[in-house]
């Protein structure tokens, strides 16, 4: 099942298992409601564990923006949790504009994204109803980091024990980075990110594939509101 859901100046066709989330409080206090939600009727110590996880889901998610001054995030949108609800899209999605790129006079928006894309091997172009938009993915090992979540975690010996062996033997951060101008003599420039966390890095592994096939498919479903 899908939705449509409205973002500034477009709107996109999200998994209906998606919940648009209020970071207004700040990360940790969603994770934390978040978390709530997903080991209802479980040990307090379960709670603990998986605050850790969704709000790092969220964090790496929100990585593209803080990265860049003059990102404002709009719209974040997470799995929903909870009894009877299904994760089977692990991924989160944050939506923005981006206020620095500027056009050249005489330029395109399309001939700035070819320059931000000669600089990334790995960028992709794709249509975004009727503009170009780059698309790049990004890995970050955080096995480490992961592992010591675990370990710190509030919880009894047997419960860590059972998820650090839950636990793959390496864990990735996948973030694929959207960036394209809306249509017009005008554009406003804007950025998608969804990431998740994966086993791996292997861009030609099928998991990447699979994924990063999701991610540009809800991006391809964009439709531009004024037309």
């Amino acid at each position: 099942m899908v939705d449509q859901t409205a973002i500034s100046e477009y709107s996109l066709i999200t998994p209906s298992t998606w919940e648009h989330i209020d970071l207004a409080d700040g990360v940790e206090a969603e994770a934390t409601r978040l978390a709530a939600q997903a080991t209802a009727g479980l040990p307090k110590d379960s709670a603990a564990v998986e605050r850790h996880w969704i709000e790092k889901r969220i964090r790496e998610a929100l990585a593209a923006f803080d990265e860049r001054d003059d990102a404002k995030v709009e719209h974040v949108m997470f799995p929903r949790q909870g009894a009877g609800e299904t994760t089977e899209l692990p991924l989160t999605m944050v939506c923005g504009r981006i206020r620095g790129i500027e056009i050249p006079e005489g330029s395109r928006p399309v001939e700035v994204l070819v320059g931000l894309a000669h600089h990334d091997a790995d960028s992709v172009p794709m249509d975004v109803d009727g503009v170009v938009a780059v698309r790049s993915a990004r890995f970050t090992d955080v096995t480490a980091e992961f592992a010591g979540l675990v370990d710190e975690a509030p919880g009894d010996r047997a419960d860590l024990e059972q998820a650090r062996i839950a636990m793959p033997s390496n864990v990735y951060s996948m973030r694929a980075t959207y960036v394209f101008a809306s249509p017009g003599e005008d554009p406003t420039w804007h950025m998608i990110s969804i990431s998740t966390l994966l086993p791996t890095d292997d861009r030609e592994s099928e998991i990447v594939e699979v994924v990063v096939g999701l991610a540009d498919a809800i991006v391809g479903s964009l439709r531009w509101s004024d037309r």
